[in-house]
């Protein structure tokens, strides 16, 4: 049984080199930009995330030390 053998295209290479610094700007252009309203919501927003996980952060460190220090009989 003859297994047939599939042709592989080739790719065609391209003569122009690849313009990087007109990309990005057609790109932006395509972006939905937030207005001023949702950007300020947005903002306080991921502030006060990261005021509420800082304070969850530090007190479990608090409480962590504090239960170790006791455990090793220091305090």
């Amino acid at each position: 049984m003859a297994i047939a053998k599939k042709e592989i295209p080739q790719v065609k290479k391209s003569t122009r080199k690849p313009s990087f610094s007109t990309n990005p700007s057609i790109e932006l252009k395509k972006v939905t930009w937030p207005n001023r309203n949702t950007l300020i919501k947005s903002t306080i927003l991921i502030l006060a995330l990261v005021v509420v996980l800082t304070s969850y952060v530090s007190g479990l460190d608090l409480v962590l030390s504090k239960l170790f220090y006791v455990l090793r009989g220091e305090a």
